[in-house]
């Protein structure tokens, strides 16, 4: 829904009743555990709540609520209350969670649904009750992970888990989308959830006993340890005045590209830039309204009457906009920079980012070793040509001339060769220069085309030799046993990307047998990993995108190439396709993916994943 832009009217305080309307709205959304009244009053602020009306890009009619730091906390859809984000990242518990894997995250932010085949179906079984048009928040495969993103069940979630393919949720808004933005695009400190073991009522306690029981001897009581609940301590009026203080120098003293965003809504500069140019020692729930000011109005008519920035109000009940600061106020002459809120945010995001680096660098290493890949060589080799002039310069060599070589061997036989011809000057005269040779009349003969006729350097030389006098062929080897030798270039995995009807694309795998690579196993992972939709089919080997596999294409080497790794139902459909490579479609342009998943998850050499 927020994936582009959306349209807002002015915002109004709330009344009384209308806090009281969400009140009980927020109690009836969440269906995880009863919130207490404590929960409830931090999640619905007392008082600075403000209510906008909004249209989506589709022209949908919405009201989005904001806490006082004008900070999106809800979204009322039609009589749907929708927590946002922000809320969700304050209180996880108050949606039931469905978990998915980073690759289809990362779609989601791109304002896409979540797919069936993105859905991890494990511990789903306390959620079964969930039916269609339910809420429900998204995080990644850790328990540990942020919420992502929020929306609607697509079906009853019995239904969800014995399908495979179709929508999940339906998403309404995710981090990094145009309402997150319209926040402070931080992560919120994480209120204190209640415990999942909830006391007996006393009355409960009442009916359960009876005459016949007798009291637990002392020894036998068991002693429960006292539950802490930690609170914010919040400081003097006088220290938070002074905190917001000093943010807004730090904000004046390196505010020499923020002055080029001016003029700017009161709102968006005290969240994108004072909240994080507070000092350290600040707490993170500290703000405007716990200062002397009380309000963000207020504090930014204080600080115009002080100098540090020029704001107005364009016309009553309007946001006040900031259109101009001062940096050179007298108090920036003595400032000392310090460390701020947002400098240790920048650090534990760059914690979290190396720490799912590690995480995602062992998921990776674990998948390559459930696959058990066979040990795979690919050899480039050369064969000297048949013609006269190429065995007369090779009988001068010692290569031989039926045998192939790999071009390093051909390399240094070329430069033993040029060596021996090279004449040394004589003494006291100028030293040639022994980069630069001009073919004699028995190399010069092996160049099947025109010969050079000025001097060039060796690796020219090499290459004219290389591409003139020899013809390509390889050598796969499978743990150690030859599978083939072939004439013709190299045989590599193909990434192709094929368009479809309209704006859908598709992604084609070819050659994944050279690698030991079962294309169905693969097929039935990405469509998973991919959350989207996966075929294989026979390809023919005269097919233009498998050209460099067509030497393969027979029986008996395909035999080789998967007997040892693929069950017997791949084997007869190997046998019944005319020894045809299979081919894995991908839904979704995955070229970029795939081949880095070819590369570090399977261990398939870089040179041998081609993309098209």
């Amino acid at each position: 829904m927020f994936k582009r832009p959306h349209s807002t009217k002015p915002s109004n305080a709330i009344s009384s009743s209308a806090r009281k309307k969400l009140n009980n709205q927020l109690k009836t959304t969440t269906t995880t555990t009863a919130l207490k009244q404590e929960t409830i009053n931090q999640l619905i602020p007392t008082n600075g709540i403000t209510i906008s009306r909004a249209y989506s890009h589709l022209n949908e009619q919405l009201s989005i609520y904001y806490d006082p730091e004008h900070q999106p906390i809800y979204i009322q859809l039609n009589t749907t209350l929708i927590p946002t984000i922000y809320t969700l990242l304050r209180y996880p518990s108050l949606l039931p969670t469905l978990r998915t894997n980073q690759l289809v995250l990362d779609k989601l932010v791109q304002g896409a649904d979540l797919m069936l085949p993105g859905l991890n179906k494990s511990n789903l079984d306390q959620l079964t009750h969930l039916k269609k048009d339910q809420l429900v928040s998204i995080s990644g495969s850790n328990p540990e992970d942020p919420i992502w993103a929020v929306g609607f069940l697509a079906d009853d979630l019995t239904n969800l888990i014995r399908s495979e393919s179709g929508k999940a949720v339906i998403t309404i808004h995710t981090q990094n989308d145009f309402l997150w933005n319209a926040g402070s695009k931080r992560i919120p400190a994480r209120l204190e959830e209640p415990s999942s073991l909830e006391e007996p009522e006393p009355s409960a306690q009442l009916e359960n006993l009876t005459l016949d029981q007798e009291s637990p001897a002392p020894n036998e009581t068991q002693k429960s340890e006292p539950t802490t609940v930690q609170t914010v301590v919040k400081p003097p009026v006088d220290h938070v005045d002074e905190f917001l203080h000093l943010a807004l120098l730090m904000t004046l003293w390196k505010g020499d590209k923020l002055e080029a965003l001016l003029p700017m809504p009161a709102s968006l500069f005290y969240s994108d830039h004072i909240l994080p140019a507070r000092p350290i020692e600040c707490p993170k729930a500290v703000g405007v309204k716990d200062s002397s000011a009380k309000s963000l109005a207020k504090w930014v008519k204080l600080a115009q009457k002080k100098g540090f920035l020029t704001a107005k109000e364009e016309r009553k009940g309007a946001e006040t906009m900031v259109v101009g600061i001062n940096l050179s106020h007298p108090e920036l002459k003595k400032f000392a920079k310090f460390r701020t809120i947002g400098d240790q945010e920048k650090e534990e995001s760059k914690q979290q980012q190396q720490q799912k680096k590690t995480q995602e660098e062992g998921a990776e290493s674990k998948r390559a070793a459930s696959w058990s890949l066979p040990e795979t060589s690919i050899e480039q080799l050369y064969r000297a040509k048949t013609e006269a002039g190429v065995k007369g310069w090779i009988g001068e060599t010692d290569l031989d001339a039926e045998a192939l070589h790999t071009r390093h061997a051909i390399k240094e036989a070329l430069a033993r060769y040029l060596n021996a011809r090279v004449v040394h000057p004589p003494d006291r005269a100028t030293p040639l220069n022994r980069g630069l040779v001009r073919p004699d009349p028995t190399l010069a003969q092996a160049l099947l085309g025109p010969s050079p006729t000025s001097p060039i350097s060796r690796n020219q030389l090499f290459e004219i030799l290389l591409a003139q006098a020899f013809d390509p062929w390889w050598r796969l080897t499978r743990n150690n046993l030859l599978v083939a030798e072939k004439r013709g270039d190299l045989p590599t995995i193909v990434l192709k990307m094929k368009k479809k009807a309209g704006p859908k694309q598709a992604t084609l795998l070819t050659g994944t047998e050279l690698f030991g690579i079962d294309p169905f196993r693969l097929a039935k992972e990405l469509k998973v990993i991919c959350a989207g939709s996966t075929t294989t089919h026979p390809i023919p080997a005269n097919h233009p995108t498998t050209t460099a596999l067509k030497p393969l294409s027979n029986r008996d080497l395909l035999g080789k190439l998967t007997a040892d790794f693929m069950p017997p139902t791949h084997q007869a459909f190997y046998g019944s396709n005319q020894a045809a490579f299979v081919e894995v479609e991908c839904q979704g342009d995955q070229r970029e993916f795939l081949s880095r998943f070819l590369v570090a998850d399977l261990g398939v050499p870089k040179p041998f994943v081609v993309v098209v």
